[in-house]
């Protein structure tokens, strides 16, 4: 039963490291999409006072 019980935490010990990453990743890529979409929009504001 010892042996079960630490398999099961192991299997969750990495399914709980595996999320994290997983999220890490998420937010990395969201944050270079609202840098980019500020960049974006801040351009198109300079370029239309310019036109």
């Amino acid at each position: 039963m010892d042996l079960i019980a630490n398999l099961a935490d192991l299997i969750a010990a990495l399914g709980v490291i595996g999320s994290l990453v997983f999220l890490a990743i998420q937010v990395r890529e969201n944050t270079k999409t609202v840098r980019n979409t500020h960049w974006e929009n801040h351009l198109n504001r300079l370029a239309n006072n310019f036109s």
